[in-house]
């Protein structure tokens, strides 16, 4: 990493945010150490750095990726635009922005970019190829671009065993589903620190679905009331819908009716809330008024 570009950054973001060296270095350093970053004197510590990122409102991986580009912008942008299209399931402009930058030195000579390309590669391959190998390989061949020791994953890579899964679960492999949710689980609960906690309802609401198709109803309620919690927790709305209609699905399943309307009925008033109006109207029309077995989409 070029600390000459992470003391330029950091001095940057201090200003943009109009606070002194003396209010950065409070809990962390000296602010004599914070003079001698800005003034590329010294390269921070890997701790230092984390906590500086912190109280900057950046992840840490601001500093690495902007260091290795000048750029970093257009990748920040990129990645929003990658992520957005994921989120609309508009797989065909995904795949189109992806051929167009791949032989783009900006992505194949950083490697977490390269990576980025090709986990959303694999996303592409399934859902607009209907390749549902092919894209298996690639996803495992992205992870393993940075994972090694098969012992420790990053947000990054947890993201990326989502993608497996959820192509597990869509194909019907539950077994395998089941096996990488709750692989990605237990390594998202050893993260020393969560940026993303968005990545724990996603992984707690596939998981949960897994398991329901296996029929381990009990298993699934508690996975989807984790996530539940954990959206409570962090304040957020993000997949809390559909968290508790996974609780509801798995009550309506063991026939505890009473249960399961209770948790419907709190799915409905959150998708009310969010417009999600077909969520709204699957629900009452498949299970308040019938045994039928409709479910969600994955994430």
């Amino acid at each position: 990493m070029d600390f000459i570009m992470v003391g330029e950054e950091v001095r940057k973001l201090r200003k943009t945010m109009g606070i002194s060296q003396k209010e950065l270095c409070k809990g962390i350093c000296t602010q004599a150490e914070i003079s001698k970053i800005e003034n590329n004197q010294t390269a921070p510590l890997a701790n230092t750095l984390y906590h500086i990122s912190k109280k900057l409102g950046v992840k840490i991986d601001y500093f690495f990726e902007s260091s290795e580009s000048n750029n970093y912008e257009y990748i920040d942008d990129f990645f929003y635009f990658l992520r957005n299209a994921v989120r609309k399931k508009d797989y065909v402009n995904l795949q189109r922005m992806i051929r167009s930058e791949k032989n783009n030195p900006l992505f194949q000579n950083n490697l977490a970019m390269k990576q980025l390309l090709r986990w959303h590669e694999g996303i592409c391959i399934y859902h607009v190829n209907n390749d549902a190998k092919r894209a298996i390989e690639l996803l495992n061949n992205s992870l393993e671009m940075t994972n090694h020791s098969k012992d420790y994953y990053i947000e990054r890579e947890l993201e990326i065993l989502n993608s497996i899964g959820i192509i597990y679960l869509e194909t019907e492999q539950y077994n395998l589903a089941d096996e990488t949710f709750q692989k990605a689980l237990i390594q998202y609960k050893r993260l020393p620190f969560k940026n993303e906690k968005k990545v724990f309802s996603r992984l707690c609401y596939n998981y949960s679905n897994a398991l329901t198709n296996l029929e381990k109803y009990n298993e699934s309620i508690s996975i989807a009331k984790e996530g539940i919690q954990s959206c409570i927790e962090n304040e957020s709305f993000y997949l809390i819908g559909e968290l508790y209609f996974q609780v509801g699905r798995n009550y309506h399943k063991l026939n505890h009716l009473s249960l399961a309307q209770e948790s419907f009925q709190k799915a409905i008033q959150v998708f009310s809330l969010q417009n999600k109006k077909s969520y709204v109207t699957l629900i009452q029309n498949n299970y308040l008024k019938s045994n039928s077995t409709a479910i969600l989409p994955s994430n």
